[in-house]
């Protein structure tokens, strides 16, 4: 069950990343170089395929000017890909 919760938020604090970079109008090599990070650990974490660490998180909110409250709740509002449903912090699905 907590791999599950934490394969869900890795993949859900990707996403947020990934919106808000195109929200920039970043690509993934622009954003990289912005937060000195190499390209494909960005796509990584923007894919769910690794966890980024507080110090990539950090490098990355800052390099669009932002801010980690900001990509929580962005995060917060990704729909859960396979159910298409939002779920909320608790892991609970919409009304459920």
């Amino acid at each position: 069950m907590a791999t599950m919760i934490l394969d869900r938020t890795k993949t859900r604090l990707g996403k947020a990343i990934q919106m808000m970079r195109q929200d920039n109008g970043l690509s993934v090599k622009q954003m990289a170089a912005m937060a000195e990070m190499r390209p494909r650990d960005l796509l990584a974490i923007e894919n769910g395929v690794r966890a980024a660490s507080l110090i990539q998180i950090y490098a990355i909110v800052k390099a669009i000017d932002s801010d980690m409250l900001a990509l929580m709740e962005k995060a917060s509002e990704v729909t859960d890909v396979n159910s298409g449903e939002k779920s909320n912090r608790d892991g609970s699905k919409n009304g459920k």
